[in-house]
């Protein structure tokens, strides 16, 4: 699609000025009609032929320019959907790779897990060949046992006065 305007610079209003009012419209209609590839049946006196060849030159810099800049867009356009094909192309080639690094950290996991096992069985018996004995971090022996420090509720006292003289409920 070509350009649907036709520039006019405010450089040419001075040019502008020094032609009638019926000159401008002249000098404006043919390249109206210049822009549109239309032919022109429009004649100009010498001044206003000067202007139009000016402002004639303008506007076809002016849709040159426009014409590399839609051909510069529409190549990166185009470069941007090609990257984006190869991209997924890739994308879809690495879904599988993912596929099997999943697995791959599954099957890691699960012999993390079992080394993980295998090293607390390991502390076990290193625990019953010391003769059961548990060390803080500060390597002494523990000498409290688990079931010294968590009394269970049922074995408090005063759990009796919670009970109505016939047993039951209070």
């Amino acid at each position: 699609m070509g350009m649907s305007y036709l520039p006019i610079f405010f450089s040419d209003r001075d040019l502008l000025r020094r032609l009638s009012y019926a000159q401008v419209g002249k000098v404006i209609t043919k390249l109206l009609d210049d822009a549109l590839d239309e032919p022109s049946d429009v004649t100009l006196s010498e001044s206003g032929e000067i202007v139009y060849t000016k402002m004639k030159q303008d506007a076809d810099r002016s849709r040159a320019n426009y014409d590399q800049v839609c051909s510069n867009r529409s190549r990166a356009a185009r470069e941007r959907e090609e990257k984006k094909r190869r991209s997924t192309i890739v994308h879809n080639c690495g879904e599988e790779k993912e596929e099997e690094k999943d697995k791959d950290k599954y099957d890691d996991k699960e012999k993390d897990k079992d080394n993980a096992r295998q090293r607390a069985n390991e502390r076990a018996g290193a625990r019953e060949r010391s003769g059961g004995k548990r060390f803080l971090k500060n390597n002494s022996v523990c000498t409290y046992k688990k079931e010294d420090l968590f009394i269970p509720v049922w074995e408090l006292e005063g759990e009796d006065s919670t009970k109505s003289a016939d047993g039951g409920p209070a």
